[in-house]
């Protein structure tokens, strides 16, 4: 799976791009058809907003893409949250697809 790591208005250290990279890499086994996967972070400069941290995710293959998009204090714990959410996404995709080929 080709993984691109990219940001908007923020930084982005080699660790958060090497710990996005792993983790979004290692939903792969879920399903081996995914082509790609693109991870943006970016951040809200307003001080009112406690979670500043976005981490989006759009993971496509065939079919229709997976996507998700989340807010965190922290962009390490962004990754985790966005990474949870699609791992529910790519099981309840891959159980749909199970009892469709079943024909229960």
């Amino acid at each position: 799976m080709n993984i691109t790591v990219s940001s908007r208005h923020t930084r982005l250290s080699p660790a958060l791009e090497a710990a996005a990279r792993e983790r979004i890499g290692r939903l792969e086994r879920f399903d081996q058809r995914l082509d790609r996967a693109e991870v943006h972070f970016s951040a809200h400069h307003n001080p009112r907003i406690s979670e500043s941290e976005v981490c989006e995710v759009v993971m496509a293959g065939p079919g229709s893409p997976l996507q998700c998009k989340v807010q965190a204090a922290d962009p390490f714990a962004a990754v985790e949250m966005a990474a949870s959410k699609l791992e529910r996404q790519l099981a309840k995709r891959k159980t749909q697809r199970m009892v469709r080929l079943r024909g229960s």
